[in-house]
């Protein structure tokens, strides 16, 4: 019998001190919360004109002076052109201008014409005068008259084409993408053009 009471005393105390232990450590922990902010990610807009790099932009969404370089492999030749476009007056579609061809030889490699003894560059360069029109979004512009055309160091004949370019300006790279047509060589030849300065 002795031996049955120490057993319940026993073990009334070590259930007290177990517990007293247990409400110790609870009053005594931090609470340990991480609060994870959610990642939003957000898709980039697409691009647009105003946001192409190195893009020209003017009140006039085709006015203004546009150039064009391309290699031709098969003739290993050069030509950069340059159109400078106005509207024409009292005319709501009508488009007046200019086109210069430089035209040099060389491979992929040679970007610039080679220079002539006198330090010119050895190039071919032929004016046009031009006129054009705009249904929609496509663009004609071409050609009317050759103004002049001049070669230097014996670069070859001034015979030249009258180049008719149509296409429409790309509203996201801001670039005129047209084909020529200059009865010659040129059969629907793709050209792209970028706008390098406002009409004045």
């Amino acid at each position: 019998m002795p031996v049955l009471v120490l057993s319940k005393t026993w073990f009334v105390v070590v259930a007290a001190m177990a517990a007293a232990v247990g409400m110790y450590a609870l009053s005594h922990l931090e609470p340990r919360i991480t609060v994870v902010a959610p990642v939003i990610v957000q898709a980039a807009p697409p691009a647009t004109a105003a946001q192409a790099p190195g893009r020209v932009t003017c009140a006039d969404p085709l006015t203004g002076t546009w150039i064009g370089r391309l290699h031709h492999p098969g003739y290993e030749d050069w030509h950069e052109i340059s159109l400078t476009i106005g509207r024409t007056p009292y005319q709501t579609n009508g488009l007046r201008g200019q086109i210069r061809a430089r035209i040099w030889s060389g491979d992929w490699s040679q970007e610039r014409p080679a220079l002539c003894n006198d330090g010119s560059p050895d190039q071919k360069v032929v004016v046009m005068a031009a006129r054009g029109t705009v249904q929609g979004e496509i663009v004609s512009f071409a050609g009317t008259i050759i103004e002049s055309a001049t070669v230097t160091c014996g670069f070859g004949s001034t015979e030249y084409g009258l180049d008719s370019f149509t296409g429409a300006v790309d509203e996201v790279t801001g670039r005129l993408e047209v084909v020529n047509n200059d009865g010659g060589r040129a059969v629907d030849r793709p050209w792209s053009f970028e706008r390098v300065a406002c009409a004045d």
